[in-house]
């Protein structure tokens, strides 16, 4: 019997990592379709997510407690899965390694559908932007959805659900250990993939993630929470910038102000120092131009691994306790999805800029604060 056949035999050597909200409604039925597409061997982490520290570090936390795991994927907790797409993915990665995402159906029926309703959409990966800015909202290194459809290479992963070995994630230093809120996952993994002679792939295969105009958990953020945010962005400018001149640049751009990097954050810096490729190589081939509101430059638009466990069917899962993470004290524009940060409800307002999926960027007329208005049609 080869090796690799009695990896896949072996209990645990593939961990589902799913990081959750204690309010999640569809936790149960996600769980049972991923232990059903993972098939045997597989173990699920699910990770709540008490502390608010985002899906990046709490998938960190999964990862570092599935100690016998050669392959990880990590997956959202309201997603299904066609076939043994689970299982097809992380065989896919097993051997060859590297960083891979399938396509992703993004509707409110969380079914396998192409023809979708204003803010739903078909994903196939993403692509990479050296700045980007909607509105007076500025983001740097940011993954924007691709525009491929078709199965392939791409500049980044994103759609909910990825996989890659266990044993190169440590290697490249665990990215999403520094990640602090929500958001930059993403693109700390794509650019580490590349860098260390990866490219993120789509893989033919097909999940779909469930659309909500209203999440059920609350919606309004803390400063502590958004301060995470920009914590992230800060984070992931100063471990994959190199060049001082262009990541001071960066920095300035979005907003930010330089703090000293934490222990994670340098441990990630250093790792990517030791690949093959380097910054300057991944801006040249991966990265494309300035984006601003959707027009591109030239013409395109480790603590608390305390668990219970539980099993279902040959699938094992393993709840994952909270732990505390650092936060540093930066100030940060408000932000979010839908206008948490004054209570005040509004009918119509002024649209600032429209996304192609339908939905709306506006200033709350109350507050002040910019907010995303999801349509549903």
């Amino acid at each position: 019997m080869n090796k690799q056949k009695k990896c896949r035999m072996k209990k645990g050597w593939l961990a589902i990592v799913v990081p959750y909200r204690k309010e999640e409604t569809d936790l149960q039925a996600t769980l049972d379709a991923a232990a059903e597409s993972a098939g045997a061997g597989a173990v699920i982490y699910a990770v709540e997510d008490k502390d608010h520290t985002g899906p990046g570090h709490n998938r960190h936390r999964g990862i570092e407690a599935a100690t016998d795991a050669e392959v990880i994927v990590t997956i959202d907790a309201h997603m299904r899965f066609r076939g043994d797409v689970l299982r097809r993915l992380a065989l896919g990665v097993e051997g060859h390694g590297g960083l891979m995402v399938p396509f992703c159906h993004h509707n409110s029926t969380c079914s396998f559908v192409d023809a979708v309703k204003t803010g739903e959409n078909y994903y196939a990966g993403a692509r990479m932007v050296y700045r980007n800015q909607d509105g007076d909202r500025r983001v740097a290194l940011c993954a924007k959805w691709a525009r491929d459809t078709k199965a392939g290479p791409r500049g980044a992963v994103m759609g909910a659900c990825y996989a890659f070995r266990r044993d190169w994630y440590m290697e490249i230093g665990q990215p999403m250990a520094m990640l602090a809120g929500w958001g930059c996952e993403e693109e700390a993994l794509s650019i580490a993939a590349w860098m260390s002679g990866h490219t993120p792939e789509v893989f033919d295969g097909h999940v779909a993630h469930l659309y909500r105009a209203v999440a059920p958990w609350r919606q309004s953020q803390t400063q502590e929470e958004r301060m995470a945010v920009r914590q992230n962005r800060m984070a992931l400018i100063h471990a994959v910038v190199s060049d001082a001149t262009a990541r001071r640049e960066l920095e300035q751009w979005t907003g930010g102000q330089h703090q000293e990097p934490s222990p994670e954050c340098e441990r990630f810096r250093l790792a990517l120092l030791k690949q093959p490729r380097k910054w300057c190589d991944w801006r040249k081939a991966i990265c494309e131009p300035d984006e601003i509101d959707g027009k591109q430059a030239g013409g395109r638009g480790t603590e608390g691994t305390e668990r219970t466990e539980g099993t279902k069917g040959n699938v094992k899962v393993k709840q994952i306790q909270p732990h505390k993470i650092r936060t540093l004290n930066i100030r940060v524009p408000v932000a979010g999805i839908k206008c948490p940060h004054c209570g005040a409800v509004h009918g119509t307002l002024p649209i600032t800029h429209t996304w192609p999926n339908g939905n709306h960027r506006v200033i709350c007329p109350n507050c002040g604060n910019p907010f995303i208005w999801f349509v549903k049609v």
